[in-house]
């Protein structure tokens, strides 16, 4: 087992183990949404995994959730970050303010404790967040003043969680030197005309700092406070997440290149200088992803133990490889210093590998345009999930086969089906698509034109949900119904409050969604669909091979036989190799099961025409 496996290991040990919370003390457990900004109402997260990742495409709401978990622990206001402006006014309707709830173990009584965190507004403040009494509309519990149980409380409610929040928004941790350079003002004085003429008369006061480290200032608003000399262990992890051989560095603080400054430190920006056995440089000269890699390492490293550690696509500017030795950095902090930390990603490599319980896909529910959540998935159904389902005839399949035929088959039907169409393949198999990918399909109405194609194997009869009697429509008649119909239990419809219409609703779109999009290969399995004995006589191979592949029951041993008679081994490339040999006769015969093929994907275009009618 990889050191990687083993850290994933030992974290999940140590957390499922610890459930009263004595090793990662004040731990969020999770955090609901009665109304918050574009949330889905009641729109729930569970914090099941110490290092966690939030996965969505941009405007899904991944950084709103990032910004409410900092607001949560003592001393914090979400206001800081989601505020009034006269083109972004945040309305609270007449009953119900902006507002979420988060729970955590209190430290003395092990009470799960739900904190209710509302939008008030102040003194004057129109965004100031603060603790609010529990209201039972949401469904927390209410006590009085009075309840003995209650010792760790302000009066009627529970107190806000002690938790220190180191929160990076890499959108925006970028060196000084860059945020000035390119985004910054141009100096307009006597002495300095152009922006490298700024940067040259200040980075002196830099470089003052730097050899004295001690602070330096310029006139009365600019100051470099005394560097940050980074540890032994903190350049070691830098090394190895950059793969570099850095024998020393410091980070600076500083205004020097602000030029709105007016006296006050509100706008210090940061500057790095790193040293090899060659060469001493600034992050002017290091690459964008160098500087972020020191800035996060020190801020982790350096945080406080059972800190809350939010992170705002911290992949940012890091090739694979150092995506990957960055997540082991992250596994490796928490299990040491008892963690927890939420980052947003877009980046499948930083989550490859990762327990499902430790990935949300958040995704836009196209009835209501609300930001909605998918939990505990893996790593490749989340990026399934998200990636783009364009304006073509999408068709999901099972296998890597089936998209090959399929492809194939439109290929050969000519350049204009071809062009109507884009296959995807989820290697998840069949159940993921049915439990994870179709109740999402069927929920939006905008996925009219997504098909799922599944193996000859998982045909079942369509029920026909319109014909059922709308007093036999109860949520067990349809469960039992989807499972006959799938083969699969324990599909999730989440609803609003517990609402079992809602629940009923989607079920029957569910139902009416799999009768109209899904439908099945000619044959039980793709290897099935192409194989042909008699393109097996006609190879160039030995006879007594021929025999020997002819005479095997299993239809995938089958092709690693021939690929390893036929190409020399049984290799992935190798059975590949062979699937395009059979395929390729399979198409110039075009047999009964490829004029099935072609019926059925007419068949789909002729629906989807019908459906954007």
């Amino acid at each position: 087992m990889s050191d990687f496996k083993e850290r994933i290991e030992q974290l999940k040990d140590m957390f499922e183990k610890d459930t009263n919370r004595n090793i990662f003390q004040r731990y969020i457990e999770y955090i609901r949404f009665p109304f918050y900004k574009n949330f889905s109402a009641n729109m729930k997260i569970d914090f099941s995994f110490p290092v966690m990742f939030l996965v969505g495409a941009n405007g899904t709401g991944k950084s709103s959730l990032l910004q409410a978990l900092y607001g949560a622990p003592k001393n914090n206001n979400v206001g800081q970050y989601w505020f009034n402006t006269e083109l972004d006014y945040i309305s609270d309707l007449k009953n119900n303010r902006h507002c979420y709830i988060y729970a955590y173990l209190t430290p003395y009584t092990k009470t799960l404790a739900e904190v209710l965190r509302s939008r008030i507004g102040k003194r004057g403040n129109p965004n100031f967040w603060e603790t609010a009494q529990p209201q039972a509309r949401y469904g927390m519990e209410i006590f009085s003043k009075h309840d003995k149980d209650k010792r760790e409380t302000r009066s009627t409610r529970w107190n806000p969680v002690d938790k220190n929040v180191v929160y990076l928004d890499f959108r925006r941790e970028i060196g000084a030197f860059d945020k000035y350079f390119y985004f910054g003002e141009k100096p307009n004085t006597v002495t300095m005309k152009t922006k490298q003429d700024l940067i040259r008369r200040m980075s002196k006061y830099i470089k003052l700092s730097h050899n004295s480290n001690k602070q330096c200032t310029y006139y009365k608003n600019g100051v470099c406070k005394a560097p940050i000399i980074l540890e032994t262990g903190e350049l070691a992890e830098i090394n190895k997440i950059l793969d570099k051989k850095y024998l020393d560095g410091k980070i600076f603080e500083h205004n020097l290149y602000d030029r709105s400054s007016s006296g006050t430190h509100d706008n210090m920006g940061f500057s790095v200088i790193l040293k090899t056995n060659f060469h001493e440089y600034s992050e002017a000269f290091a690459g964008s992803g160098e500087t972020v890699v020191v800035k996060l390492v020190h801020e982790i490293f350096t945080a406080e133990e059972f800190s809350l550690i939010l992170l705002d696509e911290p992949e940012t500017s890091l090739h694979p490889r150092a995506q990957r030795r960055l997540l082991d950095f992250l596994l490796k902090q928490t299990v040491e210093k008892h963690l927890q930390v939420v980052a947003s990603t877009h980046s499948k490599d930083m989550i490859e590998g990762m327990p499902k319980e430790a990935i949300k896909a958040f995704y836009i529910n196209e009835k209501d345009g609300k930001t909605s959540i998918l939990q505990d998935v893996v790593a490749g159904e989340a990026f399934f999930y998200i990636s783009d389902i364009n304006d073509k005839i999408n068709i999901i399949v099972e296998d890597k086969l089936a998209k090959m035929i399929i492809e194939a088959v439109l290929k050969s039907m000519g350049e204009a089906n071809e062009s109507l169409f884009d296959v995807k393949y989820y290697p998840g198999g069949d159940t993921a698509i049915k439990k994870l990918f179709i109740p999402i399909y069927s929920k939006n109405s905008g996925n009219k034109d997504i098909y799922v194609i599944l193996d000859g194997d998982k045909r079942k009869p369509h029920a026909i949900v319109e014909n059922i009697l709308e007093k036999d429509l109860t949520e067990e008649n349809l469960k039992n119904l989807i499972i006959r119909q799938t083969g699969v239990g324990n599909i999730e419809f989440p609803s609003d409050s517990g609402k079992s219409e809602q629940r009923i609703s989607q079920m029957v779109d569910y139902l009416k969604y799999y009768k109209n999009n899904v439908c099945y290969l000619p044959s039980d399995t793709p290897e099935e669909l192409i194989w042909n004995d008699a393109v097996l006589q006609k190879a160039d191979i030995e006879n007594e091979d021929k025999t020997a592949i002819k005479n095997i029951n299993d239809i995938k041993r089958k092709y690693a036989k021939f690929s390893e008679y036929m190409f020399g081994s049984s290799g992935a490339d190798d059975i590949e190799k062979a699937h395009k040999y059979f395929l390729k006769r399979w198409l110039e015969a075009k047999d009964d099961s490829y004029d099935e093929m072609v019926k059925i994907l007419n068949k789909i275009k002729d629906n989807n025409q019908i459906s954007r009618k």
